[in-house]
């Protein structure tokens, strides 16, 4: 019989910066649910961002159409998924498609290869330093619940 998998920990801030917490039970939420992946404990101080969207599911779904708009037009629903897990990896590795391949566990040419689908869809932005953080945002929101839906039906 094999153990159950150990559950991650958190840790709040001592002194919240706004006089609401943040982390403790929200964190746990979140890691058990694929939205933050971090080993435990996980700190709330790293990951503010996905805890904002987390907790204004309206404006992350603002965001998502807004950003990730002609990705989620795409008819096929398996492309569209590693495109996007593609596209994050690309912008949380500095778009080296090296590494994002190891990290993928895919070889060098199919990140390459996904990439110029992604500047079919998404052009100039694509590159675009100022945009990087909106698409980082809105992928983070739109990948977690996506993939464990499919989880679910596998």
């Amino acid at each position: 019989m094999s153990s159950p998998a150990p559950l991650p920990a958190a840790e709040a801030p001592l002194v919240p910066a706004s006089g609401t917490t943040l982390g403790g039970r929200d964190d746990l939420i979140m890691a058990r649910g694929g939205v933050i992946e971090a080993p435990s404990p996980i700190t709330a101080a790293d990951h503010i961002p996905v805890a904002m969207l987390d907790r204004s599911p309206e404006l992350a779904s603002l965001l998502v159409d807004r950003k990730l708009r002609p990705l989620l037009r795409s008819p096929r629903v398996q492309a569209r998924e590693k495109l996007a897990e593609t596209f994050l990896a690309c912008i949380e590795s500095d778009y080296s498609a090296t590494e994002v391949a190891a990290r993928m566990h895919v070889h060098a040419q199919t990140v390459r290869y996904r990439l110029r689908q992604l500047e079919a869809l998404f052009g100039d932005d694509l590159h675009d330093p100022a945009q990087r953080l909106e698409f980082h945002l809105a992928l983070r929101a739109w990948i977690a619940p996506h993939v464990d839906d499919d989880r679910e039906r596998s």
